[in-house]
C-alpha cells in the first residue's frame, strides 16, 4: 500500500487592501518608461498581474474574463 502525504495550508495571512491613491501611485511607478513591472511588483509587494489589472481599470478597460 502507497502512502500519500497532504499538507494543509493554512496561511493566515489576509488580502491586503489598497486605496485608490495607492493602486495609482504602483501603477505609475511600475509603468515608467525603463523599468520592468516584474521587478517593480517584487519591489512593491504585488503580484504582476494585479498592476497590469489595475492599469486596465485606470484606462476604462475591463479585465479579462475566464473562459472554458
Amino acid at each position: 500500500m502507497a502512502y500519500q502525504r497532504v499538507e494543509v495550508l493554512t496561511g493566515t495571512e489576509r488580502r491586503r487592501n489598497y486605496t485608490p491613491a495607492e493602486k495609482v501611485r504602483m501603477v505609475e511607478e511600475a509603468f515608467r518608461p525603463g523599468v520592468v513591472v516584474t521587478e517593480a511588483a517584487r519591489r512593491l509587494g504585488v503580484h504582476e498581474s494585479l498592476l497590469y489589472r489595475w492599469r486596465g481599470l485606470m484606462k476604462g478597460t475591463p479585465p479579462p474574463r475566464a473562459t472554458l
